[in-house]
């Protein structure tokens, strides 16, 4: 153990006659260790950082279609560290973060025995999303023994650990050049990642999508065998991709056409999908709605979002109250924005990566692509194609 390093040489000298303080010592470090691993740290939001060039912070941008800091808080309760103050350890991040329930559990768990300040980071493959260049400043989960701030000597002073997380590699097809080319990406339930550019807000619900999906379409615990047994028999498979088709989340006061598609997505309270529209793989948050004909795969909508008739979303993000007309691939419309009918949002550059500006420096975008954002309440005509990483 770390505490008894620095007397290994006495012991050494003096084994027959320290004995008794020696089991003693080991007895009083594991019981140390215990009492650290069993207490029950606090959550603490971190600081807010506006989101670069958009109009709003790290807590107010949506996330998985609420506000991140609700989500945030939400993510921690569930994993055991609710909100308080007080001389409870405190658990945190540095500004601008976002994590996950299952990034906070692997985090409490390895810094558990620690006796003093802890910060950590996600073990490979899954750090990349926290030093992403492209999201701005790196994000660490912070552990402050006793409560307190996380002041720039703690943190410097604090003891840095690697967190192990599983992962899941899986393939992504890209059209970027002739011929095409695959990249490969490790998703996991345990996410850290920063919010600081569109970018890693954008990537922050990409990659949040599928387990938040997973985790909520089988329903409740004791309803979920009765709601996958009712899903098998509709989609006539217990193939995962069928089956999981046939489950929808719904909150209150819903509605959907009945010509309207929606598999495996995510409505909130207040939603609405109108005639003929298409929703996959989507989270459609409270009072957003998609109208007649719009098509939305594997996006998020946040509250009040529209996506206007004939619109098409797909790996993008629409913020509170944003509407969209036109057309964008991995791309972000931000509060109150508007992209009109016909315009068009880019996602790629012929013969190299997107590259994003962040605090004055170009840097290229996760896989080399990237669409536009929208800056809150801006407006994009109709027609309009906007360059792929502009903000």
């Amino acid at each position: 153990g770390r505490s008894w390093s620095g007397e290994s040489g006495a012991w050494g000298l003096h084994l027959k006659s320290s004995q008794p303080i020696l089991v003693r010592r080991r007895a009083q470090a594991g019981a140390q260790e215990a009492s650290l691993s069993r207490s029950t740290p606090t959550f603490e939001l971190p600081p807010a950082v506006p989101v670069l060039g958009i109009g709003t912070d790290s807590h107010a941008v949506t996330w998985l279609g609420e506000p991140a800091a609700d989500v945030l808080i939400a993510e921690a309760r569930d994993a055991g560290l609710p909100l308080g103050e007080g001389t409870e350890d405190r658990v945190t991040l540095t500004p601008g973060g976002l994590a996950t329930r299952a990034a906070f559990e692997a985090f409490v768990e390895a810094s558990g025995g620690i006796a003093g300040d802890v910060v950590g980071t996600l073990a490979e493959p899954c750090a990349r999303w926290a030093c992403e260049p492209a999201f701005g400043s790196p994000v660490q989960l912070v552990r402050l023994r006793g409560g307190g701030r996380a002041t720039p000597d703690r943190l410097a002073a604090a003891e840095v650990i690697e967190v192990p997380v599983d992962s899941r590699p899986f393939e992504i097809p890209l059209l970027d050049e002739v011929g095409g080319r695959t990249e490969t990406l490790h998703g996991s339930a345990a996410l850290v990642i920063s919010a600081q550019t569109f970018a890693g807000v954008l990537w922050a619900n990409l990659m949040g999508l599928g387990p938040r999906l997973f985790q909520t379409l089988p329903g409740p615990a004791g309803t979920r065998p009765l709601r996958l047994a009712l899903a098998a028999i509709r989609a006539g498979s217990t193939d995962p991709e069928r089956l999981g088709a046939k489950l929808v989340s719904r909150g209150s006061d819903v509605h959907v056409h009945p010509s309207a598609v929606v598999e495996a997505s995510v409505l909130m309270d207040g939603a609405v999908v109108d005639a003929g529209a298409i929703v996959r793989h989507s989270i459609i948050g409270p009072g957003a709605r998609v109208e007649p004909q719009g098509l939305c795969l594997g996006s998020v909508l946040g509250p009040g979002a529209v996506l206007q008739r004939r619109g098409f979303v797909t790996y993008g993000m629409l913020d509170r109250d944003a509407v969209c007309g036109g057309t964008l691939q991995l791309g972000y419309v931000g509060p109150g924005a508007q992209l009109k009918v016909g315009a068009l949002l880019l996602d790629q550059v012929l013969g190299g990566p997107v590259r994003v500006s962040v605090d004055g420096t170009l840097h290229d975008a996760p896989l080399g692509v990237l669409g536009a954002a929208l800056g809150a309440r801006s407006v994009v005509g109709a027609r309009v194609t906007v360059a792929a990483g502009r903000v």
